[in-house]
């Protein structure tokens, strides 16, 4: 899966990286393994707030399907497991009407 990381008000560095490859990317490729390779794209934007911590959102492109998941939390590890988990959730979603339509 190609995935994009990209940081708003605040510097994304390889520790950064290595984080959300392990704790999203590595997980939700998993459950995508059915799809073509080339036609898997995420984009990860995360946000750091003055007072609100941390915020990320997550856009997944699947073949006639686009899968987001967004949240806020006090600490990134948080936010990326939260976004992590609607996305799970979307995509089990996804591929159940894939098969009943099989």
């Amino acid at each position: 899966m190609k995935f994009i990381i990209s940081g708003d008000n605040w510097p994304i560095n390889q520790k950064i990286k290595d984080l959300t490859d392990k704790h999203i990317g590595q997980k939700i490729d998993k459950y995508l393994k059915s799809f073509d390779q080339g036609l898997k794209t995420a984009r990860l934007k995360i946000t750091k707030g003055p007072r609100w911590g941390f915020g990320a959102s997550l856009k997944i492109r699947l073949p006639k399907r686009e899968i987001f998941a967004k949240s806020q939390a006090k600490n990134l590890l948080k936010a990326l497991t939260i976004i992590r988990n609607q996305a799970i959730r979307q995509i089990k979603e996804y591929k159940e009407k894939i098969k009943a339509r099989t």
